[in-house]
């Protein structure tokens, strides 16, 4: 494993767009948090529960630590970033932690693989968050391609 790198930047977060997804004050960049997908708001209550959940963790007026990986960007200009919590909490480990995401690995952005699969697992096997019901029966990634059934 190579050098951990250093913070690089802060984030005021200015709005939660959805649960893996945020706006921050600094130049009203938007910031797609890595490793994580969360349900889509089209996908109803699981898709506003984890923006709560989000938004829990980072209140609008909180300044986070931004760190990136590898790639900065995606095809739509969003920073892809890991964001940590005044106290110093990986915000993308706490929602696969809290069962608000299922880890989503698009190489070469996998510094924390390990770690958000570790927590969705164990999230998973103990029904917490979003775990309790059927919201990833259809994993969001399949909700946006239109792979699931929708009777």
């Amino acid at each position: 494993m190579g050098p951990t790198p250093a913070m690089t930047g802060s984030c005021t977060v200015t709005r939660i767009i959805d649960g893996d997804t945020l706006e921050c004050r600094e130049a009203s960049q938007r910031i797609r948090l890595l490793l994580i997908d969360a349900p889509e708001l089209s996908q109803g209550s699981s898709g506003r529960q984890a923006r709560q959940a989000l938004e829990r963790l980072l209140p609008p007026g909180t300044v986070a630590a931004v760190e990136l990986d590898v790639q900065e960007r995606d095809r739509y200009g969003r920073i892809l970033a890991y964001l940590f919590t005044p106290t110093g909490e990986m915000v993308n480990a706490v929602l696969a932690r809290q069962g608000f995401v299922v880890p989503l690995v698009l190489p070469p952005n996998v510094r924390y693989e390990q770690q958000i699969r570790a927590e969705a697992r164990r999230a998973r096997g103990r029904g917490a968050g979003l775990w309790r019901g059927s919201a990833f029966d259809c994993r969001p990634v399949d909700h946006r391609g239109g792979r699931c059934d929708h009777r």
